[in-house]
Order: structure tokens, then sequence, then C-alpha cells
């Protein structure tokens, strides 16, 4: 449906209206003057009702149109949610199989000498 509020009036002095005056003019005694005014009214009155059918029409489609914005953006934002946690647990699996290292005390000294367990009294030599 194409916009109403764009539309011209249509010329109603036109030849192609003359059997509507006509028309008018026999059945309600209407001169050409009183037809066009009448008839410039009517289809103002039904260019009005146009005018209301398509606002709303608009108004659905933008409504359906927020409608589907919104629901895209909740679901970007549950992806992003859904993401976020699969990369922290991935993390956390990673921070689980690096090494255990001590911490290092810069003022700590080292012993110099080597201890050995003692050997085993199970073993026999």
């Amino acid at each position: 449906m194409a916009d109403p509020n764009l539309e011209a009036a249509p010329n109603y002095t036109g030849p192609e209206f003359k059997i509507v005056h006509e028309g008018l003019r026999l059945g309600y005694h209407e001169n050409d003057q009183q037809a066009i005014e009448h008839l410039l009214a009517a289809w103002q009155a039904n260019r009005t009702t146009r005018i209301a059918a398509w606002n709303a029409q608009q108004e659905a489609a933008a409504c359906a149109d927020r409608g589907v914005e919104e629901a895209r953006s909740a679901h970007e934002e549950e992806e992003e949610i859904v993401a976020t946690e699969e990369a922290e647990c991935e993390q956390r699996e990673a921070e689980q199989k690096k090494p255990k290292m001590n911490m290092f005390a810069p003022k700590t000294s080292v012993a110099d000498v080597l201890v050995h367990p003692p050997p085993s009294t199970l073993s026999t030599s």
C-alpha cells in the first residue's frame, strides 16, 4: 500500500467525472460546483481513513521491527554470556593443567648441600 499522505486530490472538474456530475444533478438537484465539493469531501473522508490505516500499519511494522531487534539483541547477549563462561572455564582448566611451582622469595637463602633420602630398608643388595 502506498502512503496516502502523498496522494493529490483528483480533478473532479475533468470530463471523466461528467457522468457523476450528471447523476448528482439529476438525483440530488445539485449544480456542478456542489457535486465537485461533495466528491472532494468524500475523497477527503476516504483519504483520512486510509491515512489512519496506513499509520496503524506503519506503527505495527515498527513495533514488529523493534521486537525483532530486541530478540536479536537478547540472543547476542546470551551468546556473549555463553562464550564468556566457556572462555572462563577453559582458562580455569588451563590453570589447573599448568605445573605448580613454589613461590620465589628474593631474600631467601638456598642450601648448597643436597639431601638424599635414606636408603630403603627393604632393598637388598
